[in-house]
């Protein structure tokens, strides 16, 4: 114990060691939360859902309210509905699982991905893994071109050949425009 005396207040400080719960009684520790993606692919081909699962140990007699950060590739609300930054686990359930569901759309693009990250709290312990992905496949064809004989010469034998490649769906025909530019004259 000890005090100090400041102007005319006086202040008194007592310190108490603390040796644990009464007899019969006890503390519950944190619960741990961790994610994983058990649905690490969605595609919007057929709109395949990707998930996540938030998994808790530890005491599950109270409802808790798990916070995460959204990142990645995807933009939420965009190439994937919006499913929010919390995830409430109802008293009793010690596992609970979001959906990620692509949203279909007519751009060619590459695969993006869906990074869910827990955010810490005092209501809780972040526990590892604590961050999973999902990878949203794209169902547009996607062109590339590349120069296979880059070099050519006018008077012969050389050509240069180029090779147009596409990828996803070949179900249906499709026609690529290209330009032709440089210093040759056609």
């Amino acid at each position: 114990m000890w005090s100090a005396v400041l102007g005319s207040v006086t202040a008194l400080c007592v310190l108490l060691e603390w040796a644990g719960p009464a007899a019969g009684g006890s503390v519950d520790p944190l619960p741990t939360i961790t994610v994983i993606a058990t649905e690490a692919t969605a595609s919007e081909a057929g709109l395949t859902r990707g998930a996540f699962r938030f998994t808790r140990t530890g005491g599950t007699a109270s409802a808790l309210t798990v916070y995460y950060a959204i990142g990645g590739t995807a933009t939420y609300g965009v190439d994937y509905a919006a499913f929010g930054g919390s995830i409430t686990f109802p008293a009793g359930v010690a596992s609970m699982t979001k959906a990620v569901t692509p949203l279909q759309d007519t751009l060619p693009e590459l695969d993006e991905t869906v990074i869910v990250t827990l955010k810490p709290s005092s209501l809780y312990a972040v526990g590892t893994p604590d961050s999973a992905t999902v990878t949203l496949i794209s169902d547009e064809p996607i062109v590339t071109v590349i120069a296979t004989e880059a070099t050519a010469t006018e008077a012969g034998p050389t050509r240069g050949a180029f090779r147009f490649t596409r990828t996803g769906s070949t179900a249906s025909a499709l026609t690529v425009y290209y330009a032709i530019g440089g210093t040759a004259t056609y």
